[in-house]
């Protein structure tokens, strides 16, 4: 339905193919001056009509999508602001969920704040607490409970989100712990500066799994030595990472 909305608004203009019919039929006599003119008229006021059409449609399909998509979300009776001592999830992709259903494992309570309204959906019908909105928002943030909350993780990717979300986090609760993490290393100061207590890298922690795999299970180098090993590496890391100048 919405890609025929697409295409039957890219379609409404007259095409430049019809200033050579309606002139070939002039010279030709089949219509006067009159109806020449008035077809260039409408050409001309469809073709202005079709720019902003064409740029503003797209937004408002996507709006309305949203809102039918969040309409028909299952709405749970528990009140996220009432939770106290749980988890909250900012960003419920690949690594949000992959947390989320350990702490499940472990009989951990969190909530779970997402935009998208299709992974919203799949949540709550899991009978999981789950917040749709923009994890940077204060109201946002208010609704998930972060002031009663244990912790805060945030998987978000976007940079400048993920920023304010650890800002506007910070000002409704100042001493609540924020994990998040960063793409790169550039991003560390940047994320450290802006109130984040501990810092996930995907880089670090994959060298660190590759050097916990290669030396226990195929180089046979004694349990503590690696544990000791990663623990001076990932110190060496953070130690690094807070001498980059941040973005």
């Amino acid at each position: 339905l919405w890609m025929s909305v697409s295409v039957a608004v890219g379609l409404t203009q007259i095409g430049e193919f019809s200033f050579v019919l309606v002139q070939v039929a002039r010279n030709a006599g089949i219509i006067g001056n009159d109806l020449y003119n008035v077809t260039l008229a409408a050409s001309l006021i469809t073709i202005l009509i079709n720019a902003a059409l064409v740029r503003y449609t797209p937004v408002a399909i996507a709006k309305i999508r949203v809102s039918r998509q969040m309409s028909a979300l299952p709405q749970k009776v528990e009140d996220p602001e009432g939770m106290t001592g749980h988890v909250v999830i900012c960003g419920f992709g690949r690594v949000g969920s992959s947390i989320g259903y350990a702490f499940e494992t472990f009989g951990i309570q969190y909530l779970a704040v997402e935009i998208d309204p299709d992974v919203i959906g799949t949540i709550q019908s899991r009978g999981v607490s789950a917040i749709f909105g923009n994890c940077s928002h204060s109201h946002i943030l208010e609704r998930a409970g972060i002031r009663g909350a244990s912790l805060l993780i945030i998987t978000v990717q976007d940079l400048d989100c993920a920023r304010l979300a650890i800002i506007n986090a910070r000002k409704i609760n100042q001493n609540l712990p924020i994990m998040v993490r960063a793409a790169r290393r550039e991003e560390y100061r940047f994320l450290l500066d802006a109130g984040a207590t501990e810092i996930i890298q995907p880089e670090a922690e994959a060298s660190a799994t590759f050097i916990r795999h290669a030396c226990g299970h195929y180089l046979m180098v004694p349990d503590s030595q690696i544990r000791d090993y990663l623990r001076k590496f990932r110190n060496a890391m953070d130690l690094a990472n807070k001498t980059i100048r941040p973005l």
